[in-house]
């Protein structure tokens, strides 16, 4: 069987013989004369010569595939012999939201960077719809998002890393805050022993909230466990940005949805006062998606397994299993390695 492909891969791309051998520098004889023999060899036609433009036949998708999956497995050969041509030296290509790496990277490249010095990180980062657009055009190797049922995760392979408490906090100066929280000058010390007060929902119909927009996959899980309760928050203020909704909070003006993890930063707001939401548990998934089939480097599954070491051991951090059943049409598969 042939070994180059390039002409067979350029004329199933370009469908036509001429526009073909225009593009491989070659003569459309030459072209023509090759496509004869390949499907000589192969004992069946591989074109549709009775169709403008050319169509692949039946022989030819099956040929297509195939030529995809050997160059795929000649990629992943090229890519791990260079690892160990360089050794420790390397690049990782990493999505991550703007919020979740302000939260993440601090506590994981101090460690990952003093076992790795020879890694560098190249952050893209986005909205879960944008990385997953980048993990497709393999601009990026993997990104940590959060499954939600509204997104298709069908090319798409994954791995569950963590589940992370979301918390409701509002700022110890809030007007009112005595007719929801009977004393409040409790709150503070029960929060530094990691014990969250529970507060009734309900009760804030009418309170003002800052929510995260409408695509970002933390409103979604909110408002999907609210609706749940029927329950609807009836002012609220949106923005795309955390942060801006957390200082927003932290300056007496509301509620805020908080992620866990976002109280262990050093420069999160103090006067914040953190509860769970009575009867209502809030939790969202976190795993590291990319493109189905695709390769990991070692250099990736590094920073994966320290992602891993860090995050599912802390406090309010679970290890999970159940996130296909989140993403029912994706199946969880093991990273390729050589």
């Amino acid at each position: 069987m042939q070994k180059n492909y390039e002409y067979f891969i350029m004329l199933a791309e370009k469908k036509n013989f001429t526009k073909a051998a225009e593009a491989l520098f070659i003569s459309q004889p030459a072209l023509s004369k090759y496509i004869g023999r390949l499907e000589e060899s192969l004992g069946t036609p591989l074109f549709d010569r009775t169709s403008t433009p050319l169509r692949l036949t039946y022989a030819g998708e099956l040929y297509l595939q195939y030529i995809k999956d050997q160059k795929r497995s000649e990629d992943i050969l090229s890519r791990r012999l260079e690892e160990i041509r360089t050794e420790e030296r390397g690049q990782i290509h990493l999505g991550l939201s703007s919020y979740r790496g302000s939260c993440l990277l601090p506590e994981v490249l101090p460690l990952f960077s003093s076992r790795y010095p020879h890694i560098s990180i190249c952050l893209t980062e986005g909205s879960a719809p944008f990385l997953f657009h980048e993990l497709f055009h393999e601009r990026i190797q993997f990104c940590i998002s959060n499954p939600v049922d509204t997104l298709n995760y069908s090319l798409l392979d994954y791995e569950s890393l963590f589940r992370e408490e979301i918390l409701l906090a509002v700022s110890e100066t809030y007007p009112g805050l005595l007719r929801f929280v009977s004393n409040s000058e409790e709150v503070p010390e029960r929060n530094r022993s990691q014990e969250f007060p529970l507060l009734d929902i309900s009760r804030l119909q009418e309170e003002p909230f800052f929510m995260t927009s409408d695509r970002q996959s933390m409103t979604y899980i909110i408002e999907s466990a609210l609706s749940s309760r029927r329950f609807h928050l009836s002012n609220v203020f949106r923005s795309s940005n955390l942060t801006t909704l957390i200082n927003l909070a932290a300056a007496g003006l509301g509620f805020v949805f908080v992620p866990r993890f976002s109280l262990r930063q050093a420069y999160f707001p103090k006067n914040l006062l953190f509860f769970r939401l009575e009867n209502l548990p809030l939790f969202w998934e976190h795993a590291v998606f990319y493109k189905r089939g695709t390769y990991l480097s070692c250099h990736c599954v590094r920073f994966i397994d320290t992602l891993k070491e860090i995050y599912g051991s802390s406090d309010g951090a679970e290890l999970t299993a159940h996130t296909a059943r989140i993403i029912p049409a994706t199946k969880k598969a093991g990273r390729q390695l050589l």
